[in-house]
C-alpha cells in the first residue's frame, strides 16, 4: 500500500492536467462509495464545545444530510434527462432548457437550505 500511495504522490507532482483529472476522479469514487456506503467507515467527530448531548442531535442531522443528497441527485439527474429527451427531440427550446437547468440547481439549493432549520 504505501509503494501505491508513493507513486501516486510522485504522479501529482508532476501537476498540471493530469493532476486535476486525478483529483476529480479519485473526489468522485469516494462521493460514489460514499454515497452508497460501498467502504465502511469509522465515524471521526470534532465537538467544538462540551455538550455531549449534542451527538445524537448531529447523528440524526447526518442521516438527514444524506437523505437530502440522495433527493437533490435524483431529481437532478432526472429533470436533466427529461430536458435533454426533450431537446433532442425538438421540443424544448435552448434557451427554455437552460432555464430549466438553473430552475433544477436552484430548487436543489433550496432543498439543501432547508437543512438550516432542521431540528430533531
Amino acid at each position: 500500500m504505501k509503494s501505491l500511495m508513493k507513486k501516486l504522490e510522485d504522479f501529482l507532482e508532476i501537476g498540471g492536467t493530469k493532476k486535476d483529472i486525478t483529483f476529480l476522479v479519485i473526489s468522485g469514487i469516494a462521493l460514489i462509495c460514499s454515497i452508497f456506503k460501498l467502504v465502511p467507515t469509522k465515524i471521526d467527530i470534532a465537538l467544538v464545545e462540551d455538550k455531549v448531548e449534542e451527538l445524537l442531535h448531529l447523528f440524526a442531522l447526518s442521516k438527514k444530510m444524506m437523505t437530502t443528497i440522495k433527493l437533490n441527485l435524483t431529481f437532478s439527474l432526472t429533470l436533466n434527462f427529461i430536458a435533454i429527451i426533450l431537446a433532442i427531440t425538438g421540443i424544448l427550446h435552448p434557451v427554455v432548457g437552460a432555464l430549466v437547468h438553473n430552475a433544477g440547481s436552484v430548487m436543489v439549493i433550496i432543498n439543501s437550505a432547508l437543512l438550516l432549520k432542521w431540528k430533531k
